[in-house]
């Protein structure tokens, strides 16, 4: 219900808040149903997808993502011009979706979007692939803010895992990392590791995949990058042996990420040093260029547990 009081578009009592907080817990999986029932031609369904996943963007990105998604799944573009067809607005107001005074688009109901989004991954499974790919190019659509990109990405990120398809979310990583530009992380390419590694059922198959990608052969900067973060922020906290050990294989590697997941990977090896004020700081690199890790800075540590991720 505080959905519904905070969302500002359903009334200002009690009752109005509490009547949308039901249905939305009750039957919208029966409602969508419903309506995708009764909604029959491509595009019409592209468009109630497309709101669904780019909800709160603006009605211009959310219009040129829809039709981005009736190209990747081969829908012929109508013949007619453009003003002898059903405009956008009567289109949205047909599927119940509002415009607000900010040109953003929502579903006038609590909870739609998110079982339109549900509906359409459990019962279209053909189309997987081609969201897999919509996606991928829809997610850096120019009029997408940062959290409108992110909100994108966990929301197909979440389908993809419940109907069993990490490999989806994956590939979707490497991706936007492969396809980064300049010194920073794709935030797509975070946001949709970050939510594969912290998945209950899928957690274990995505740090698998990372050290399985940070052992293989040439990674992109950006993807050097990323996984280096992830190492930081999710494994760092969560499986430290194992974050060692993938930084040990980033580390080696030539390149200015490289550079960074050494800092990184001796920033967490520091964490269980003790300080001996005899000791000379260490030096980052040996003579061969390799990563320095003296007996203190978890040697011991690293080849236990390299060993023990190799066995898994």
């Amino acid at each position: 219900m505080r959905s519904a009081r905070d969302g500002g578009r359903f009334g200002v009592d009690f009752a109005g808040w509490l009547d949308q907080a039901m249905h939305a817990v009750t039957d919208r999986a029966g409602e969508v149903g419903r309506q995708v029932a009764t909604v029959r031609t491509a595009p019409e369904r592209a468009l109630l997808l497309a709101a669904a996943v780019f909800g709160e963007a603006r009605a211009d990105t959310v219009y040129e993502a829809w039709h981005g998604l009736m190209r990747t799944v081969g829908h012929e573009e109508e013949t007619t011009t453009e003003l002898a067809r059903t405009d956008f607005g009567e289109r949205l107001a047909t599927l119940g979706i509002e415009r607000d005074l900010e040109g953003r688009l929502h579903f006038g109901r609590l909870a739609y979007a998110d079982a339109v989004r549900t509906y359409f991954w459990a019962n279209f499974p053909g189309t997987r692939d081609d969201l897999r790919n919509w996606i991928g190019h829809a997610a850096g659509l120019r009029g997408l803010t940062t959290d409108d990109r992110v909100n994108v990405v966990v929301r197909f990120g979440e389908r993809s895992l419940a109907v069993g398809r990490p490999d989806h979310l994956f590939d979707l990583v490497v991706r936007w990392a492969d396809h980064a530009t300049g010194a920073s992380c794709d935030p797509r390419a975070m946001a949709a590791l970050e939510l594969g590694l912290s998945h209950e059922r899928f957690g274990g198959w995505f740090r698998r995949r990372t050290y399985e990608c940070a052992r293989s052969g040439p990674l992109s900067d950006g993807l050097v990058r990323v996984l280096t973060a992830a190492c930081l922020q999710s494994l760092g906290a969560t499986h430290p042996d194992q974050a060692m050990v993938q930084l040990h294989y980033l580390a080696v590697r030539k390149g200015e990420a490289a550079r960074g997941a050494r800092e990184v990977l001796l920033d967490l090896a520091g964490r269980d040093r003790r300080p001996r004020s005899s000791e000379a700081p260490p030096s980052p690199h040996t003579a061969a260029g390799e990563p320095f890790l003296s007996r203190d800075l978890g040697t011991r540590r690293l080849r236990t547990a390299n060993s023990a991720q190799q066995r898994r």
